[in-house]
């Protein structure tokens, strides 16, 4: 199997697949998926911007697919992300995965590091209608949502994080939903009933996080896709502020290890502590699953 793309012209034309007989499949093919890997992981500790902006590009236009099919009535469902990209910004929604929905050891071996016993309690907050986000036309809403529209898969997740919650708040005005979570078995429990596992729990958690984008102003999106269009790497998204973010985690604590004293704040943790939760958090979630992984780091 190789993938080419040839210049038609003076612009590069469609990727193309062909087998081994010299037959080819277009990308536009059902069969064409079925020969590329299922997921594509991309590390960075820093700001690699060559490595990290084909991940970011993806991940501004799932955020841009997810607000135009949420639009139409009779939307199609958006196709999961390939890629993956394991940085900081991940770092929670990998460690959370992980602790709540990971076995007994990989917990305990995800915190030894650090000397902590288990993850004690967090928030996540979902924000849909704020100033950083464009507001939707009247007439193009499909719902009475002033901000983000959502699509009825990610409808569900907050549905189910509401249901998993120790205790919720919804603000009307905002439109910001908050979650308390005090970890118990109870509360894994509860988290399994919904999710099948660690990496399907970060997979429903990254896709809101990825909209994200959506709070990011126009100008900059615009210079983003510019950058991408002519192949330069300097120019990288701006984060959004902490309080102007679609999803975020907040007040997460863990216990210390082998004592109930005070619970430890997440930012107290060393950056090397992150970055070995980080990297030994993603090999956990698929190191058993039946995937067709690509690894770039």
């Amino acid at each position: 199997m190789r993938l080419v793309r040839e210049l038609k012209g003076k612009k590069p034309g469609p990727i193309e697949l062909f087998r081994a007989d010299g037959e080819s499949i277009k990308a536009e093919e059902a069969a064409f998926s079925q020969f590329l890997p299922t997921l594509i992981i991309g590390y960075t500790s820093g700001d690699n911007e060559t490595l990290s902006l084909p991940f970011l590009a993806s991940r501004s236009g799932y955020a841009r697919d997810v607000a135009e099919a949420a639009r139409e009535v009779d939307a199609k469902t958006v196709p999961d992300n390939r890629l993956m990209l394991i940085d900081y910004g991940t770092n929670l929604e990998v460690l959370f995965s992980n602790l709540m929905l990971g076995s007994e050891h990989v917990r305990a071996e995800l915190l030894r590091h650090a000397r902590l016993g288990d993850l004690a309690s967090c928030r996540c907050i979902v924000r849909l209608a704020h100033s950083a986000v464009p507001k939707i036309p009247k007439k193009k809403r499909v719902s009475a949502r002033k901000g983000i529209q959502l699509t009825d898969e990610l409808e569900t997740v907050i549905a189910n994080l509401q249901r998993t919650a120790t205790c919720w708040h919804v603000d009307e005005k905002t439109e910001t939903y908050t979650f308390d979570f005090l970890i118990t078995e109870a509360t894994r429990q509860a988290f399994a009933h919904f999710w099948s596992d660690a990496f399907s729990l970060y997979r429903s958690l990254h896709k809101l996080a990825l909209l994200n984008d959506l709070a990011i102003p126009r100008p900059a999106r615009k210079r983003f896709d510019k950058a991408v269009k002519e192949r330069r790497f300097a120019s990288r998204l701006p984060e959004p502020q902490q309080e102007d973010m679609v999803f975020s985690f907040e007040e997460v604590r863990f216990w210390p290890d082998g004592r109930r004293s005070d619970p430890v704040d997440y930012v107290s943790l060393s950056d090397g502590e992150h970055q070995q939760a980080l990297i030994l958090g993603t090999y956990a979630m698929i190191g058993n699953r039946p995937i067709r992984a690509a690894l770039r780091g």
